[in-house]
């Protein structure tokens, strides 16, 4: 990935010539000192960050630290070309290296002192920023007049300066939040976690579920279990036996779900509490609280059928939006054959007595094909997007509209408004995640709500700083290098501003605001 330029010992100014790196922007010739250069990259895969301004391409994670990557053609005022296999990035040196996209780096060359003008005369103000000077062309050199740029002056207009980090943000989880609400400790409703199996739609009481994670693409093998185990996979310091849930009932696989599929990892009774079992699903659906009323008893034309025999109870969705058939996990995992599982898993697993690292868990969405995550303290459930959003008269433009929520009324905002990123029409995938906004509950939808996450609190860092309103929202980034994955983390607390919170409250208090239609699905 990366082009060793020199030696960094070699890279210096020697004396009467400049070292630097010359470089093509559109039709122009560019140079930069090479003392300034950290490396040079082909161009990553990378993770768009809104509010962050135009220049800003996205970041990639370069060895465990997060690159910013900027265009340096918009940065200057130019158009920016296309990526081609001759686009490189220039990482510049600094506590916070950033990356310079460029259309094509031609060499590193030596420049006499008699071939760089810094005289002010030849810079036009838009440039003077940016620029230390020029290079004149040598006596027999085709090229012409190259521009000299600043690195330092590059690094502060892309926004990385020090007053940005004023503030480090805190980690998930870890700020004080209000006391639990009367609703919140009622025992009268019950918080599930929906997923599909063979387009059928089940769920599990989110209780028994420690975690929700991606399906591996390669498993190890255990020997001597039933062919519905399909192996084990590697969770920090266990091994998880998987079941696939398809081949438990019988239950025809459909290819087209492989991208989607996740594992829940639930404990398996009867242990000491530290052995897992992972099943595997076609897709999480939602997770959403139902009354105790909406649960019924299995009925016994369903009760006999593949996939219904550990089925506890039936869970009517409002509004007519069908049925979950509720399993139980303790009654799925009884079997003898799951703990030989666990047993084998065992066996090969070094367990070693080391203190456990400190965790954190979060909900994962996705916004306009990014990752994003919030606390999953802070996000109260998740619903569907109703057909039709209640809006209020005289509301703010920041709120969609409303829906009833079993009889209160939740204002909803669109965080693709919020991150100023091109909305899009209502479609299936999309949800709408409820967030405890300093005591007031708040809906925003999003693109996706992808899995309930897991990690460590050594993968947070601070979010690179782009720009102060990104900074403001999106204070740290999770850092899953083994995953070569990135995550944005949002600061809840930030979402709406003390005005837009007054704003909220009064429309909230309107008349009107009492919704008959669109009310929530979960």
């Amino acid at each position: 990935m990366a082009t060793s330029l020199q030696p960094e010992a070699a890279v210096h100014e020697q004396a009467g010539s400049l070292q630097c790196l010359c470089f093509v922007l559109g039709k122009e010739k560019f140079a930069l000192p090479m003392a300034a250069i950290k490396e040079l990259i082909r161009v990553p895969e990378l993770i768009r960050v809104p509010l962050a301004g135009t220049h800003l391409l996205g970041v990639t994670n370069l060895r465990g630290i997060v690159l910013p990557v900027v265009s340096l053609a918009s940065l200057l005022g130019r158009e920016a070309g296309e990526q081609n296999t001759a686009s490189r990035v220039i990482v510049l040196k600094g506590d916070q290296p950033l990356g310079l996209w460029v259309d094509e780096v031609e060499a590193v060359e030596d420049f006499p002192q008699e071939r760089l003008d810094t005289s002010e005369a030849l810079q036009r103000d838009d440039q003077r920023r940016y620029l230390t000077g020029f290079i004149r062309p040598g006596k027999q050199s085709g090229v012409g007049v190259r521009r000299l740029l600043d690195a330092s002056a590059l690094v502060e207009a892309s926004c990385l300066h020090p007053e940005h980090q004023q503030d480090k943000p805190a980690t998930p989880g870890r700020s004080e939040r209000p006391a639990a609400t009367q609703e919140e400790a009622s025992a009268s409703s019950q918080l599930i976690l929906g997923f599909e199996l063979a387009d059928q739609d089940f769920a599990l009481p989110l209780q028994q579920v420690k975690e929700v994670v991606r399906l591996p693409e390669e498993l190890e093998p255990v020997t001597g279990l039933p062919g519905y185990i399909l192996g084990v996979m590697p969770l920090r310091n266990l091994l998880v036996p998987l079941v696939s849930l398809h081949r438990l009932y019988q239950l025809p696989e459909q290819t087209d779900t492989q991208q989607k599929r996740r594992v829940l990892v639930v404990p398996l009774a009867d242990r000491n509490g530290s052995s897992f079992i992972g099943l595997i699903v076609d897709a999480i659906t939602q997770v959403t609280s139902l009354p105790d009323r909406a649960f019924q008893v299995v009925p016994e034309l369903l009760a006999d059928l593949p996939g219904f025999q550990d089925v506890n109870a039936m869970a009517r969705l409002p509004d007519g939006q069908g049925l979950l058939a509720l399993l139980d996990s303790r009654k799925l995992l009884a079997g003898k054959q799951f703990q030989q599982a666990a047993e084998a898993a065992e066996q090969e697993t070094e367990m070693t007595q080391t203190a456990t690292e400190e965790e954190c868990q979060l909900v994962v969405f996705s916004l306009d094909d990014e990752e994003y995550g919030v606390a999953i303290e802070a996000a109260k459930e998740i619903l569907r997007v109703p057909e039709q959003l209640t809006r209020v008269p005289k509301s703010p433009e920041f709120i969609e509209g409303v829906i009833n929520l079993r009889g209160m009324v939740l204002p909803v905002m669109d965080l693709r408004r919020r991150f100023d990123l091109p909305l899009k029409e209502r479609d299936y995938r999309q949800r709408i995640i409820v967030l405890n906004l300093n005591g007031q509950r708040t809906g925003f939808i999003v693109d996706s709500v992808k899995e309930v996450l897991k990690i460590q609190t050594r993968q947070l860092e601070a979010a690179p700083p782009l720009s102060a309103e990104q900074m403001h929202l999106i204070t740290q980034m999770a850092n899953i290098t083994e995953q070569d994955r990135m995550i944005l983390l949002l600061d809840v607390g930030r979402l709406v501003s003390d005005q837009e919170a007054l704003e909220l409250s009064a429309t909230l208090e309107e008349p009107s605001a009492n919704p008959e239609k669109g009310t929530a699905q979960a």
